[in-house]
């Protein structure tokens, strides 16, 4: 009976797709994979930045109603996690009724709750930004 190509050559498949895998999560490449999926699972700390703008006059005054946040978003923007995964620095677009930017934050973990040390937003029309919280 002939073997197939994966009973043929399944000795060395195996370890080269793992050490690929190894070496690809060790990348550049692969830690900013690794965090977008920490982020992506802890939705939390871009929700909550979220909440803190739709409750800011000058940000409604100026987006319109507020868009949620959608999942694609995040994966198209900025995540950086530093400091042991207590610390992380996000970019992601934000949309209102009227404009539409960037929201910026800086938050650290403490005792498993976010404590966000910057949210704002960049406007890029008209260029401005909006401090929510320093």
């Amino acid at each position: 009976m002939t073997k197939n190509y994966w009973q043929r050559h399944w000795k060395w498949i195996i370890p080269s797709t793992l050490l690929f895998l190894i070496i690809f999560l060790k990348s550049p490449i692969g830690n900013a994979v690794t965090d977008i999926a920490k982020v992506y699972a802890d939705a939390s700390v871009y929700e909550n930045a979220l909440d803190e703008v739709k409750s800011n006059d000058k940000a409604i005054a100026i987006l319109g109603t507020i868009a949620p946040i959608d999942k694609f978003a995040v994966v198209e923007g900025a995540v950086s996690y530093s400091n042991n995964n207590e610390t992380v620095k996000i970019t992601i677009r934000i949309k209102g009724s009227k404009n539409k930017g960037k929201l910026d934050i800086i938050a650290n973990k403490l005792n498993g709750d976010w404590v966000y040390e910057l949210i704002q937003i960049r406007l890029k029309a008209p260029k401005k930004t909006i401090v929510i919280l320093e």
